[in-house]
């Protein structure tokens, strides 16, 4: 019997193993796996050397940074900038969470050197740095006093995610955007930017802002973006300019032309003028009479200050016409008195202002038109039948 008991034994030893291990499971407490809680915290710099506001340096070719954590170890190239730029050598990382960047010519002297690191900064979790991080350096003396500051808004709010740049006044034969701009800041929660560390005196300077949705650092199409009106400068007793409120408009909004619309000397008659969207690969504007408004058209006031709404943005043709015959459309009138011209058909009096330039959202000038001496005869069209269109 003994021999029976010790069989089954064998037999159910290893399932009731298993079942005090399950009521043991039953009972246990459940923990976090091992390695505890995801890492969330972006990392950030915890040292830098030559130190932020650091003057009067010599022969700097090798910039140390430290931070609070384990990085992800990439080149210095993808989230390094200095102003004004300078040519990376090599990255060297130390223990991942410290990174020597050599130069391969030292900071150039007497200059404020801008040192930016971009949140292209990623830790060992791949958690982005929150934001960019500039700070100043000197070769010369001293930081110089000079800053620009001003505010931005897009859709009637204070833009929180803007950007703006600053460029030197170009040459003639360069535009502004083709060099290198000297500082980039970006906007806090009310929208408001400050460009730091400049010369005083110093300038002219342009500033270009826009919207950075998607925090890549730079104006994308889509976009919103503006260059703020004006040159800027300071000046030895006022190194602080205040740049004022800029309305940035999304990319597709309509601005408006503004001049003033001489009278036709020649022609009576009321003048309007409506505005045309220049497509790519246009080849002109070809007149034909109206059989309804266009859209846009508007009544001007010779040697009157009008505004001419709705128009691009982009590209915009501006057609004037003097309304002669009285009835607000751009139509024909009939021949003069010779016989000749008995048959014939002339356009009103009509002026073309091409190739405006109109920025979303903003005022743009047209000049004043010009209208010939002449009027334009109608070449009928042919219609589907052979016969010529009737005016």
């Amino acid at each position: 019997m003994g021999g029976g008991i010790r069989a089954r034994a064998r037999r159910f030893g290893p399932v009731l193993a298993l079942l005090v291990l399950a009521l043991g499971l039953g009972c246990a407490s459940i923990e976090m796996p091992p390695g505890g809680p995801v890492d969330r915290t972006p990392p950030t710099l915890a040292a830098a050397r030559p130190e932020s506001g650091s003057v009067g340096l010599r022969d700097v070719r090798r910039l140390d940074f430290v931070f609070t954590e384990k990085m992800n170890p990439q080149p210095a190239s993808r989230f390094l900038r200095l102003y004004p730029p300078a040519e990376i050598q090599g990255t060297h990382w130390h223990g991942r969470s410290e990174v020597a960047v050599e130069l391969y010519e030292p900071l150039p002297p007497d200059t404020v050197v801008v040192v930016e690191l971009l949140p292209t900064l990623r830790d060992a979790h791949q958690v982005a740095a929150e934001t960019r991080r500039s700070f100043p350096v000197a070769t010369a003396d001293s930081l110089p006093p000079g800053a620009l500051w001003g505010q931005l808004a897009y859709q009637d709010r204070p833009l929180s995610k803007g950007v703006v740049e600053l460029f030197a006044v170009p040459p003639e034969s360069l535009a502004y955007f083709q060099q290198p701009f000297l500082r980039r800041a970006q906007t806090d929660a009310e929208g408001t930017f400050r460009l730091p560390w400049l010369p005083a005196p110093g300038g002219p300077w342009l500033v270009r802002a826009f919207v950075d949705d998607n925090g890549n650092l730079r104006p994308d199409e889509k976009e919103a973006q503006r260059l703020l009106p004006g040159e800027f400068r300071l000046t030895a007793d006022s190194a602080q300019a205040y740049l004022g409120l800029t309305v940035l408009y999304a990319p597709s909004t309509p601005g408006q032309l503004r001049g003033v619309a001489p009278a036709a000397p020649r022609w009576p008659g009321r003048i309007y003028a409506w505005p045309l969207s220049l497509a790519e690969g246009d080849t002109g504007w070809v007149p034909a009479p109206q059989r309804t408004a266009p859209k846009g058209q508007v009544a001007l006031a010779p040697g009157d200050t009008t505004s001419v709404p709705e128009a691009g943005p982009g590209l915009v043709r501006l057609i004037f016409f003097v309304d002669a015959d009285g009835d607000s459309l751009f139509s024909l009138l009939p021949g003069g008195n010779a016989a000749a011209d008995s048959g014939s058909w002339y356009f009103e009096p009509y002026a073309v202002d091409d190739s405006l330039t109109v920025e979303p959202g903003l005022t743009s000038p047209f000049p004043p038109p010009v209208f010939g001496d002449t009027l334009a005869v109608w070449r009928p069209a042919a219609t589907a039948s052979g016969r010529q269109e009737e005016p």
